[in-house]
Protein backbone atom coordinates (compact mmCIF):
# COMPACT_ATOMS: atom_id res chain seq x y z
CA UNK A 1 0.00 0.00 0.00
CA UNK A 2 1.18 3.13 -1.10
CA UNK A 3 1.75 6.42 1.41
CA UNK A 4 0.30 9.28 0.40
CA UNK A 5 1.47 11.87 2.76
CA UNK A 6 1.87 15.44 1.65
CA UNK A 7 4.49 17.71 2.47
CA UNK A 8 4.15 21.88 2.12
CA UNK A 9 7.14 23.73 1.11
CA UNK A 10 7.29 27.62 1.65
CA UNK A 11 8.90 29.50 -0.65
CA UNK A 12 9.27 33.80 -1.41
CA UNK A 13 9.99 34.16 -4.95
CA UNK A 14 12.85 36.17 -5.14
CA UNK A 15 12.04 38.19 -8.56
CA UNK A 16 8.37 39.81 -6.88
CA UNK A 17 8.34 38.61 -3.31
CA UNK A 18 5.38 36.56 -3.74
CA UNK A 19 5.40 34.32 -0.62
CA UNK A 20 3.43 30.97 -2.01
CA UNK A 21 3.37 27.13 -0.88
CA UNK A 22 3.53 23.75 -3.09
CA UNK A 23 2.46 20.35 -1.83
CA UNK A 24 4.12 17.77 -3.17
CA UNK A 25 3.78 13.77 -1.96
CA UNK A 26 6.12 11.99 -0.05
CA UNK A 27 8.16 10.63 -3.96
CA UNK A 28 8.76 14.62 -4.36
CA UNK A 29 9.41 15.67 -1.38
CA UNK A 30 12.21 12.61 -0.71
CA UNK A 31 13.79 13.69 -4.14
CA UNK A 32 13.82 17.14 -3.00
CA UNK A 33 15.84 16.89 0.18
CA UNK A 34 17.94 14.47 -1.67
CA UNK A 35 18.55 17.64 -3.71
CA UNK A 36 19.03 20.16 -0.72
CA UNK A 37 21.28 17.61 0.85
CA UNK A 38 23.99 17.10 -2.58
CA UNK A 39 27.11 19.60 -3.00
CA UNK A 40 26.45 21.60 -6.31
CA UNK A 41 23.77 21.58 -7.02
CA UNK A 42 21.81 24.20 -9.98
CA UNK A 43 18.87 24.42 -12.02
CA UNK A 44 19.25 21.80 -14.32
CA UNK A 45 19.24 19.51 -11.27
CA UNK A 46 15.97 20.45 -10.44
CA UNK A 47 14.52 20.24 -13.93
CA UNK A 48 16.47 16.58 -14.25
CA UNK A 49 14.46 15.55 -10.95
CA UNK A 50 11.16 17.12 -11.98
CA UNK A 51 10.66 16.61 -15.61
CA UNK A 52 7.22 17.14 -16.53
CA UNK A 53 6.99 19.94 -14.07
CA UNK A 54 9.15 22.73 -14.46
CA UNK A 55 6.80 25.08 -12.62
CA UNK A 56 7.36 22.96 -9.26
CA UNK A 57 11.01 22.84 -10.12
CA UNK A 58 11.75 26.66 -10.46
CA UNK A 59 9.71 26.96 -7.00
CA UNK A 60 11.87 24.07 -5.49
CA UNK A 61 14.83 25.21 -6.63
CA UNK A 62 14.65 29.07 -5.11
CA UNK A 63 10.85 29.69 -4.79
CA UNK A 64 10.16 30.98 -7.99
CA UNK A 65 6.13 31.74 -7.81
CA UNK A 66 4.25 30.45 -11.25
CA UNK A 67 4.85 33.65 -13.28
CA UNK A 68 8.19 33.31 -12.91
CA UNK A 69 8.73 29.93 -12.69
CA UNK A 70 9.02 28.97 -16.75
CA UNK A 71 12.47 30.54 -17.08
CA UNK A 72 14.32 29.05 -19.78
Amino acid sequence: MANNNTHLVFGACPLCGEETTAEIDDAAYSKYQDLLNADDVDFDDYIAAFPDDRKLAGFLYCGLCENHANIK
